[in-house]
């Protein structure tokens, strides 16, 4: 059950973080995709994103995962 908390704190901040960039037109939380169609070049797909939101969310399940094994450990 910990296992899954400390996991799922994880996911849901890259969410929450991924939500708040496109929320606020933040470029640098944000996750983006093209789908364009042209008749002379055909399908054109493009997407991209930051990898900031990525990044908080594992320096989150590290603090997380900590904080649960300091509890479980007194």
């Amino acid at each position: 059950m910990r296992k899954l908390l400390v996991e799922g704190s994880a996911i849901v901040s890259v969410l929450i973080f991924y939500a708040a960039g496109s929320l606020f037109d933040l470029s640098w939380l944000q996750f983006h995709y093209s789908n364009d169609y042209s008749s002379e070049n055909g399908r054109s797909v493009e997407f991209g994103g930051s990898f900031l939101p990525l990044i908080l969310g594992v320096m989150v399940y590290l603090i997380v995962r900590k904080m649960m094994s300091k509890k479980s450990s007194t």
